[in-house]
């Protein structure tokens, strides 16, 4: 699992579905942030269509959120789609992040507000 879920779950803005696939594509993910679960995979995980999950992920890769790698097998004047892999794009993420400048675990107070709080400061960085 990439350490991405962490950042899908921040996402905002986005239709119920894409948000759905775009989490589970995260979940999926390896380190190098590239995920290959079928759609069928997909659309049981997220609970949707296939073709809801085929929807999502041209919605998710105009966007630039998700880049799709297809493989193809060569069979006479045609190609066949043989696997796909999908390339997450995090650097894309953050226009749809809640606020990618806000560490939601980290809150900075001055002093007023730490003595009205009654917090103990034990060791100052």
């Amino acid at each position: 699992m990439s350490m991405r879920i962490f950042d899908a779950i921040k996402l905002t803005g986005l239709p119920r579905c894409e948000t759905a696939v775009i989490k589970e594509l995260a979940i999926f993910a390896d380190d190098n942030d590239v995920a290959w679960p079928s759609n069928e995979t997909l659309a049981k995980r997220v609970v949707y269509s296939v073709r809801g999950v085929q929807d999502a992920l041209e919605v998710l890769e105009d966007l630039g959120l998700i880049k799709r790698i297809n493989f193809y097998k060569v069979e006479g004047k045609r190609g066949l789609l043989v696997s796909r892999k999908i390339r997450l794009l995090f650097d894309n993420w953050k226009g749809f992040m809640s606020d990618p400048d806000v560490d939601e675990d980290h809150v900075e107070l001055s002093d007023e507000e730490i003595s009205s709080r009654g917090i103990e400061v034990v060791k100052r960085l």
